[in-house]
């Protein structure tokens, strides 16, 4: 099981873009809740999908303070 786990998923949507929605959540991180944004991002095509995998691995990778921090991804 993920150290990850959505506690809570607002209905307040804070952004929208070209590429999805964002939401306002609140999530379960090792027994710390944390604010945090929700972004859905459309994958229907397999090249979508391959792309947005590239992308996760270079957010994964990154710890910077110019880079939004990443806690994980849902697929569904």
């Amino acid at each position: 099981s993920s150290k990850y786990s959505p506690s809570h998923v607002g209905t307040k949507t804070i952004g929208k873009g070209s590429a999805g929605e964002v939401w306002l959540a609140t999530y379960n991180v090792q027994g710390t809740e944390i604010d945090v944004a929700i972004k859905e991002i459309p994958v229907d095509h397999k090249e979508s999908r391959d792309q947005f995998v590239k992308d996760l691995i270079v957010f994964l990778a990154s710890d910077s303070p110019y880079v939004v921090k990443f806690y994980g991804c849902f697929y569904k």
